[in-house]
């Protein structure tokens, strides 16, 4: 299985139309978090539409999870877009197969998405963790200017029982857009997709589970198993 991995799209719709053809080349799609963008003025409700139909549109399956961009609070009104309830509600639509809180058989593979906020409540091990930011104290989570972004709740959830891939996003220049985890005895391998905002494509990886390698849009590659 071939799978395209972005995450931190900011509302780019260059990225978006890019992320769209490249679809029908892959076997799924994983959205890591951060489709919206709360830095600009169009409105999340509206952003939220926007997105809606890039996600829904896509040649492959999809699955997709909320990040800290896509994610606001009701403050007391009825909203059923807020707490990344915006990206819940396209499950089953179109191309969209999994989002926040789902468990989806893919091609043989266990894949969780995991939301914003959230931390994974697994019965069994999961092949693939799709979640926003990567574990606390993890190389992928350091970013240009050494501050950790980390997640530190994610590690502890799934310790017991570690995936092989954890896809994450958040971290925009991380040390490693791929790191080994936890330091001792290492399980997992965490990618970060990154960003660079001059670039006319996202940053992305491309992983082949049937091989069991990926190679980041920088280049840099790595294999398991």
């Amino acid at each position: 299985m071939r799978i395209l991995h972005v995450a931190d799209l900011h509302l780019n719709q260059q990225w978006f139309d890019w992320v769209t053809q490249q679809s029908s080349k892959y076997d799924a799609v994983i959205v890591a978090g951060d489709l919206q963008n709360a830095w600009v003025k169009e409105g999340m409700h509206a952003q939220a539409k926007t997105i809606a139909k890039f996600l829904t549109s896509l040649s492959a399956p999809c699955l997709v999870a909320t990040g800290n961009h896509d994610y606001w609070t009701a403050r007391g009104s009825t909203d059923v877009y807020a707490e990344g309830g915006w990206l819940r509600i396209l499950r089953g639509k179109g191309s969209v197969r999994a989002a926040d809180g789902d468990v989806l058989d893919l091609a043989g593979l266990r894949v969780c998405c995991n939301g914003w906020l959230q931390v994974p409540d697994l019965f069994a091990q999961a092949d693939i963790i799709v979640t926003h930011a990567p574990p606390t104290g993890s190389p992928c989570a350091t970013g240009a200017e050494g501050m950790d972004a980390g997640d530190p709740e994610i590690w502890s959830a799934v310790s017991d029982c570690p995936p092989t891939l954890m896809l994450c996003g958040h971290v925009h220049q991380p040390r490693s857009f791929a790191c080994q985890w936890p330091p001792v005895n290492p399980t997992t391998w965490i990618l970060v997709s990154g960003y660079d905002e001059a670039s006319p494509v996202p940053q992305h990886w491309i992983i082949d589970t049937d091989s069991k390698q990926a190679v980041h849009s920088t280049g840099i590659g790595i294999a398991w198993g």
